[in-house]
């Protein structure tokens, strides 16, 4: 997938959830308790009218920037690497996200300018609160699709050597750069994006016409508006009992409806 498309998505598919009911509960859930509790002096500083307006806008904007910065490092480095993904995710977190604490302390004026906080306590303060959040979330069942290899990887088993071969006529429709082995079929809208080893295109047709020009190809529908070819999965990912998705050779991961997961399991992928 270009790199344009793949920036598009992964921002796209993280502030989908930002307005969800748990986001916005976790939302005011940390303003109550940051204003009560008053964390990192705010307690000794500042009255709880001051403590709630710096505490909204500490974590309003906290919020925002942890979105971007998930999404960033999705398209840095993908899902399949947990561990990586989650320390580079606490690493640009802090670099982002602690001069903007230290702006909003200066402008607030909570204290004097002798009592403010340095940049290095500051920094401490955030890397760990998004370690913990990470973490969190990665040892949370149903947050995260990949729990620190909590959910076994199902590997596909190689295709039979008896599987047809030869080239299917959608192939012909492709300008000749994109050209090659097939890997993804996926509806949207009036259009078909044609996904090969060697980029993608978009054909206006219908999904149920792509499909039928893509014998002797062996693939599976695992949703309403993909479909994908045999070969280019290389594992299948449970997010959670519900949530299944498949990993593709280039490196996109595509959805398992509960409609089409039988297509998967009478595949014996699951």
């Amino acid at each position: 997938m270009p790199l344009k498309s793949r920036i598009i998505n992964s921002f796209s598919e993280t502030f989908r959830t930002l307005l969800s009911p748990l986001t916005v509960f976790i939302w005011l859930a940390s303003i109550i308790l940051a204003t009560i509790a008053g964390p990192f002096e705010t307690y000794l500083i500042m009255d709880w009218p001051a403590r709630a307006q710096y505490w909204l806008l500490v974590v309003s904007v906290s919020i925002v920037v942890g979105y971007g910065v998930r999404a960033t490092s999705l398209v840095l480095i993908g899902p399949e690497k947990p561990l990586l993904l989650d320390s580079v995710m606490v690493t640009l977190m802090t670099l982002v996200f602690t001069p903007i604490v230290w702006l909003i302390t200066r402008t607030a004026q909570i204290s004097s300018a002798a009592n403010l906080p340095t940049l290095p306590s500051i920094a401490g303060y955030v890397m760990l609160c998004t370690a913990v959040i990470v973490i969190g979330r990665r040892v949370t069942p149903g947050f995260e699709a990949r729990e620190y290899d909590f959910f076994p990887e199902i590997e596909v088993e190689p295709p039979q050597e008896d599987e047809p071969v030869g080239q299917p006529r959608l192939l012909r429709r492709l300008a000749v750069e994109n050209r090659g082995k097939i890997l993804r079929l996926t509806a949207n809208d009036h259009f078909v994006e044609v996904a090969t080893e060697n980029g993608a295109e978009s054909l206006r047709m219908r999904l149920i016409d792509a499909i039928d020009e893509m014998e002797p190809v062996r693939g599976y529908c695992v949703h309403r508006s993909h479909w994908v070819a045999h070969k280019a999965i290389i594992r299948v990912e449970r997010e959670s009992n519900h949530k299944i998705f498949v990993l593709l050779a280039n490196n996109d991961r595509i959805p398992v409806s509960r409609k089409y997961r039988e297509n998967v399991e009478e595949a014996g992928l699951i």
